[in-house]
Protein backbone atom coordinates (compact mmCIF):
# COMPACT_ATOMS: atom_id res chain seq x y z
CA UNK A 1 0.00 0.00 0.00
CA UNK A 2 1.02 3.69 -0.86
CA UNK A 3 2.14 6.26 1.16
CA UNK A 4 -0.82 8.02 0.15
CA UNK A 5 -3.47 4.80 0.23
CA UNK A 6 -2.53 4.39 3.72
CA UNK A 7 -2.91 8.62 4.35
CA UNK A 8 -6.56 8.48 2.50
CA UNK A 9 -8.12 4.99 2.92
CA UNK A 10 -6.54 4.52 6.88
CA UNK A 11 -6.26 8.15 7.89
CA UNK A 12 -2.83 7.85 8.69
CA UNK A 13 -1.87 11.53 9.25
CA UNK A 14 1.67 9.84 10.09
CA UNK A 15 1.98 8.27 6.49
CA UNK A 16 1.24 11.77 5.02
CA UNK A 17 4.02 13.42 7.32
CA UNK A 18 6.22 10.74 6.17
CA UNK A 19 5.50 11.16 2.49
CA UNK A 20 6.10 15.28 3.00
CA UNK A 21 9.18 14.63 4.39
CA UNK A 22 10.34 12.37 1.77
CA UNK A 23 9.20 15.15 -0.88
CA UNK A 24 10.86 18.24 0.95
CA UNK A 25 14.10 16.00 1.21
CA UNK A 26 14.19 15.80 -2.12
CA UNK A 27 13.04 19.32 -3.20
CA UNK A 28 15.66 20.78 -0.90
CA UNK A 29 18.94 18.26 -2.18
CA UNK A 30 17.97 19.28 -5.70
CA UNK A 31 16.87 22.33 -5.56
CA UNK A 32 18.85 25.65 -5.82
CA UNK A 33 18.60 27.17 -2.36
CA UNK A 34 21.17 26.92 0.78
CA UNK A 35 20.80 24.91 4.10
CA UNK A 36 19.46 26.73 7.42
CA UNK A 37 21.90 29.25 8.87
CA UNK A 38 24.54 26.79 10.74
CA UNK A 39 24.39 23.69 8.18
CA UNK A 40 26.71 22.98 5.31
CA UNK A 41 24.17 20.86 3.50
CA UNK A 42 20.54 19.47 3.26
CA UNK A 43 21.38 16.89 6.14
CA UNK A 44 18.50 15.37 7.91
CA UNK A 45 18.31 17.67 10.37
CA UNK A 46 18.54 20.76 8.31
CA UNK A 47 15.76 19.31 6.38
CA UNK A 48 13.43 18.73 9.75
CA UNK A 49 14.32 22.36 10.77
CA UNK A 50 12.80 23.59 7.20
CA UNK A 51 9.93 21.34 7.51
CA UNK A 52 8.88 22.39 11.37
CA UNK A 53 9.25 25.52 10.41
CA UNK A 54 6.92 25.29 7.48
CA UNK A 55 4.42 23.44 9.34
CA UNK A 56 4.21 26.00 12.11
CA UNK A 57 3.94 28.77 9.54
CA UNK A 58 1.26 27.15 7.82
CA UNK A 59 -0.93 26.74 10.75
CA UNK A 60 -0.25 23.06 11.63
CA UNK A 61 -0.82 19.81 9.39
CA UNK A 62 -4.28 20.83 8.54
CA UNK A 63 -2.68 21.73 5.01
CA UNK A 64 -2.31 17.96 4.71
CA UNK A 65 -6.25 18.03 4.42
CA UNK A 66 -6.08 20.55 1.60
CA UNK A 67 -3.61 18.67 -0.64
CA UNK A 68 -5.74 15.53 0.03
CA UNK A 69 -8.85 17.43 -1.14
CA UNK A 70 -6.56 18.37 -4.21
CA UNK A 71 -5.05 14.37 -5.35
CA UNK A 72 -6.15 11.10 -6.55
CA UNK A 73 -3.53 9.05 -5.92
CA UNK A 74 -0.18 9.03 -5.40
CA UNK A 75 2.00 10.54 -8.15
CA UNK A 76 -0.27 13.65 -7.77
CA UNK A 77 0.31 13.94 -4.06
CA UNK A 78 3.78 13.79 -4.67
CA UNK A 79 3.93 16.81 -6.89
CA UNK A 80 1.27 18.42 -5.01
CA UNK A 81 3.44 18.22 -2.30
CA UNK A 82 6.92 18.96 -4.07
CA UNK A 83 4.85 22.27 -5.32
CA UNK A 84 4.46 23.48 -1.99
CA UNK A 85 7.61 22.72 -0.50
CA UNK A 86 9.27 24.83 -3.41
CA UNK A 87 7.00 27.73 -3.10
CA UNK A 88 7.44 28.02 0.69
CA UNK A 89 10.96 28.04 -0.10
CA UNK A 90 10.58 31.05 -2.51
CA UNK A 91 8.87 33.06 -0.45
CA UNK A 92 11.48 32.51 2.20
CA UNK A 93 14.06 33.23 -0.39
CA UNK A 94 12.07 36.39 -1.29
CA UNK A 95 12.14 37.62 2.28
CA UNK A 96 15.92 37.68 2.76
CA UNK A 97 18.36 40.84 1.27
CA UNK A 98 20.12 37.88 -0.83
CA UNK A 99 16.40 36.96 -2.28
CA UNK A 100 15.53 40.67 -2.49
CA UNK A 101 18.34 41.42 -4.32
CA UNK A 102 18.45 38.41 -6.82
CA UNK A 103 14.85 39.50 -7.94
CA UNK A 104 16.06 42.82 -8.59
CA UNK A 105 18.76 41.93 -10.38
CA UNK A 106 16.32 40.62 -12.87
CA UNK A 107 15.53 44.59 -14.11
CA UNK A 108 18.23 45.91 -13.42
CA UNK A 109 20.70 43.28 -15.47
CA UNK A 110 17.92 42.22 -17.90
CA UNK A 111 17.22 45.61 -19.36
CA UNK A 112 21.19 45.89 -20.00
CA UNK A 113 22.06 44.73 -23.28
CA UNK A 114 25.45 43.03 -21.85
CA UNK A 115 23.80 40.82 -19.73
CA UNK A 116 22.18 37.60 -20.67
CA UNK A 117 19.71 35.89 -18.43
CA UNK A 118 19.66 31.59 -19.10
CA UNK A 119 16.94 29.68 -17.19
CA UNK A 120 18.20 25.94 -17.87
CA UNK A 121 18.97 23.42 -15.92
CA UNK A 122 18.67 26.54 -13.34
CA UNK A 123 18.29 30.34 -13.50
CA UNK A 124 21.95 32.24 -14.17
CA UNK A 125 23.33 35.33 -15.95
CA UNK A 126 26.83 35.75 -18.37
CA UNK A 127 27.71 38.30 -20.70
CA UNK A 128 25.99 37.96 -24.13
CA UNK A 129 29.02 38.03 -25.85
CA UNK A 130 30.62 35.40 -23.24
CA UNK A 131 30.66 31.34 -23.55
CA UNK A 132 27.84 30.03 -22.25
CA UNK A 133 29.30 27.19 -19.96
CA UNK A 134 28.54 27.42 -16.08
CA UNK A 135 31.11 28.33 -14.11
CA UNK A 136 32.51 25.93 -11.60
CA UNK A 137 35.11 27.02 -8.79
CA UNK A 138 35.69 28.31 -5.27
CA UNK A 139 33.00 31.44 -5.39
CA UNK A 140 35.76 33.21 -2.91
CA UNK A 141 37.77 34.05 -6.49
CA UNK A 142 34.74 36.06 -7.26
CA UNK A 143 34.37 37.43 -4.07
CA UNK A 144 37.78 38.80 -4.58
CA UNK A 145 36.79 39.99 -8.44
CA UNK A 146 34.47 41.85 -6.70
CA UNK A 147 36.44 43.53 -3.92
CA UNK A 148 38.79 44.45 -6.77
CA UNK A 149 36.50 46.55 -8.56
CA UNK A 150 37.07 50.06 -7.14
CA UNK A 151 35.46 53.62 -8.25
CA UNK A 152 31.47 52.51 -7.49
CA UNK A 153 29.27 53.20 -4.67
CA UNK A 154 25.60 52.80 -3.68
CA UNK A 155 25.03 56.52 -2.12
CA UNK A 156 21.74 55.41 -1.32
CA UNK A 157 19.34 52.04 -1.79
CA UNK A 158 15.52 52.24 -2.25
CA UNK A 159 13.84 48.99 -1.33
CA UNK A 160 10.82 49.67 -3.49
CA UNK A 161 10.61 51.50 -6.42
CA UNK A 162 13.49 51.59 -9.55
CA UNK A 163 16.78 51.26 -8.81
CA UNK A 164 18.92 54.94 -8.73
CA UNK A 165 21.16 55.48 -11.25
CA UNK A 166 24.49 55.00 -9.24
CA UNK A 167 22.93 52.03 -7.98
CA UNK A 168 21.93 50.20 -11.17
CA UNK A 169 25.68 51.41 -12.24
CA UNK A 170 27.78 49.94 -9.18
CA UNK A 171 25.72 46.70 -9.65
CA UNK A 172 26.28 46.12 -13.63
CA UNK A 173 30.05 47.08 -13.11
CA UNK A 174 30.56 44.75 -10.93
CA UNK A 175 28.79 41.85 -12.49
CA UNK A 176 30.78 42.82 -15.60
CA UNK A 177 33.92 41.97 -13.48
CA UNK A 178 32.92 38.68 -12.20
CA UNK A 179 31.18 37.49 -15.60
CA UNK A 180 34.38 38.47 -17.52
CA UNK A 181 36.68 36.70 -14.65
CA UNK A 182 34.51 33.70 -14.95
CA UNK A 183 34.34 33.80 -18.91
CA UNK A 184 30.79 31.89 -18.78
CA UNK A 185 27.47 31.51 -17.21
CA UNK A 186 26.91 32.06 -13.17
CA UNK A 187 23.97 30.65 -11.07
CA UNK A 188 21.27 33.62 -10.30
CA UNK A 189 21.55 33.04 -6.51
CA UNK A 190 26.18 33.08 -7.02
CA UNK A 191 25.91 36.34 -8.33
CA UNK A 192 23.60 37.91 -6.15
CA UNK A 193 25.20 36.53 -3.26
CA UNK A 194 28.88 38.52 -4.55
CA UNK A 195 26.91 41.72 -4.96
CA UNK A 196 25.39 41.43 -1.81
CA UNK A 197 28.74 41.22 0.12
CA UNK A 198 30.74 43.55 -2.03
CA UNK A 199 28.04 46.29 -1.19
CA UNK A 200 26.50 44.85 2.08
CA UNK A 201 27.76 48.01 4.04
CA UNK A 202 25.35 49.67 1.37
CA UNK A 203 22.02 47.48 0.79
CA UNK A 204 22.18 45.95 4.15
CA UNK A 205 24.15 47.57 6.50
CA UNK A 206 22.17 46.20 9.54
CA UNK A 207 23.20 43.00 8.77
CA UNK A 208 27.43 43.54 8.22
CA UNK A 209 29.15 40.66 9.93
CA UNK A 210 31.84 38.49 8.54
CA UNK A 211 32.11 36.36 5.65
CA UNK A 212 34.97 34.15 5.89
CA UNK A 213 36.62 33.22 2.38
CA UNK A 214 38.97 30.27 3.18
CA UNK A 215 40.01 27.76 6.34
CA UNK A 216 42.99 30.74 6.85
CA UNK A 217 40.30 32.84 8.01
CA UNK A 218 40.77 35.83 5.47
CA UNK A 219 37.90 38.42 5.81
CA UNK A 220 35.63 39.06 2.88
CA UNK A 221 35.79 42.55 3.89
CA UNK A 222 39.54 42.79 3.84
CA UNK A 223 41.29 44.40 0.99
CA UNK A 224 43.79 42.96 -0.78
CA UNK A 225 47.27 43.24 0.26
CA UNK A 226 48.18 43.45 -3.27
CA UNK A 227 45.85 45.69 -4.76
CA UNK A 228 47.64 49.83 -4.81
CA UNK A 229 46.10 52.41 -3.04
CA UNK A 230 45.86 55.20 -5.12
CA UNK A 231 45.27 57.45 -1.96
CA UNK A 232 47.95 56.48 0.06
CA UNK A 233 49.59 59.30 1.05
CA UNK A 234 46.68 61.99 0.53
CA UNK A 235 46.07 64.86 2.77
CA UNK A 236 42.45 65.58 4.92
CA UNK A 237 41.78 68.51 2.75
CA UNK A 238 42.23 66.06 -0.71
CA UNK A 239 40.22 63.74 1.19
CA UNK A 240 37.61 65.67 1.75
CA UNK A 241 37.26 67.01 -1.73
CA UNK A 242 36.53 63.61 -2.37
CA UNK A 243 33.60 62.88 -0.52
CA UNK A 244 29.97 64.02 -1.49
CA UNK A 245 28.18 66.12 0.60
CA UNK A 246 25.89 63.43 1.91
CA UNK A 247 29.39 61.54 2.93
CA UNK A 248 30.85 65.02 4.44
CA UNK A 249 27.62 65.53 6.15
CA UNK A 250 28.54 61.96 7.99
CA UNK A 251 31.90 62.65 8.81
CA UNK A 252 30.75 64.38 12.27
CA UNK A 253 28.97 60.91 13.64
CA UNK A 254 31.98 59.27 13.23
CA UNK A 255 32.53 59.15 16.39
CA UNK A 256 28.68 59.55 17.82
CA UNK A 257 26.74 57.48 15.41
CA UNK A 258 23.58 57.40 16.95
CA UNK A 259 23.05 61.16 16.95
CA UNK A 260 23.53 60.76 13.29
CA UNK A 261 20.00 59.78 11.81
CA UNK A 262 17.65 62.21 13.83
CA UNK A 263 20.14 65.36 13.33
CA UNK A 264 20.38 64.60 9.84
CA UNK A 265 16.57 63.83 9.58
CA UNK A 266 17.60 60.40 7.43
CA UNK A 267 16.82 56.88 8.15
CA UNK A 268 19.47 54.43 10.83
CA UNK A 269 20.27 52.75 7.80
CA UNK A 270 20.96 55.05 5.33
CA UNK A 271 23.20 56.88 8.36
CA UNK A 272 24.49 53.13 8.70
CA UNK A 273 25.34 53.36 5.07
CA UNK A 274 27.13 56.38 4.72
CA UNK A 275 28.87 55.96 7.40
CA UNK A 276 30.41 52.29 6.40
CA UNK A 277 31.75 54.03 3.10
CA UNK A 278 34.02 56.81 4.31
CA UNK A 279 34.95 53.93 6.71
CA UNK A 280 36.29 52.69 3.21
CA UNK A 281 37.37 55.93 2.12
CA UNK A 282 39.05 56.68 5.07
CA UNK A 283 40.83 53.26 5.72
CA UNK A 284 42.13 53.47 2.02
CA UNK A 285 43.19 56.78 2.12
CA UNK A 286 45.59 56.07 5.41
CA UNK A 287 47.10 52.61 4.70
CA UNK A 288 50.92 52.59 4.81
CA UNK A 289 50.63 56.40 5.85
CA UNK A 290 52.73 56.90 8.44
CA UNK A 291 50.73 60.39 8.96
CA UNK A 292 47.72 58.56 9.26
CA UNK A 293 46.62 60.30 12.77
CA UNK A 294 47.03 63.65 11.34
CA UNK A 295 45.04 62.96 7.95
CA UNK A 296 42.02 61.51 10.38
CA UNK A 297 41.87 64.16 12.49
CA UNK A 298 42.40 66.89 10.52
CA UNK A 299 39.67 65.10 8.48
CA UNK A 300 37.26 65.59 11.88
CA UNK A 301 38.50 68.65 12.54
CA UNK A 302 37.35 69.92 8.59
CA UNK A 303 33.88 68.23 9.32
CA UNK A 304 33.66 70.04 12.73
CA UNK A 305 35.77 73.24 12.94
CA UNK A 306 34.41 74.06 16.91
CA UNK A 307 35.19 70.30 17.85
CA UNK A 308 38.88 69.46 19.26
CA UNK A 309 40.72 66.25 18.20
CA UNK A 310 39.39 62.96 19.35
CA UNK A 311 40.68 61.00 21.34
CA UNK A 312 40.61 57.17 19.98
CA UNK A 313 40.99 57.45 16.22
CA UNK A 314 44.85 56.56 16.10
CA UNK A 315 45.84 53.85 13.69
CA UNK A 316 42.67 53.85 12.01
CA UNK A 317 44.29 52.47 8.55
CA UNK A 318 45.38 49.38 10.24
CA UNK A 319 42.15 48.30 11.31
CA UNK A 320 39.34 46.39 9.17
CA UNK A 321 36.27 48.70 8.95
CA UNK A 322 34.13 46.77 11.79
CA UNK A 323 37.08 47.72 13.52
CA UNK A 324 37.31 50.97 13.34
CA UNK A 325 33.33 51.31 13.86
CA UNK A 326 33.68 50.05 17.30
CA UNK A 327 36.81 51.93 17.98
CA UNK A 328 34.82 54.79 17.03
CA UNK A 329 31.52 53.83 18.65
CA UNK A 330 33.41 53.45 22.12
Amino acid sequence: MSEYDQWLLDGDVEAGLRLLRRITAQALRTGPFPPPQGYDRWSDDAVDELLVEMIVKKGGTAFLLDALASVDNQGSAERYLLATVQNFQKDQAKATEHGKLRERLKNVLGKDSRFMFVTSPHDGWRLVDGPAQWWQGDIADLHRTALQVRGVSIPSWNTAGPTAGPARHALTTVAVAVLTDVNGTVRAEDLAQILLERFRHEIAPESVGELFLSDDDEQIGRTDEKLEHALTGISAEELWARLTSEQRAIVPYLITPGDAAPLLGIGPKEAAARRAQVFELVRLATVDDPRADEVVMALLDIASPSAGPAEGMARLSREEPTDIEGRMSS
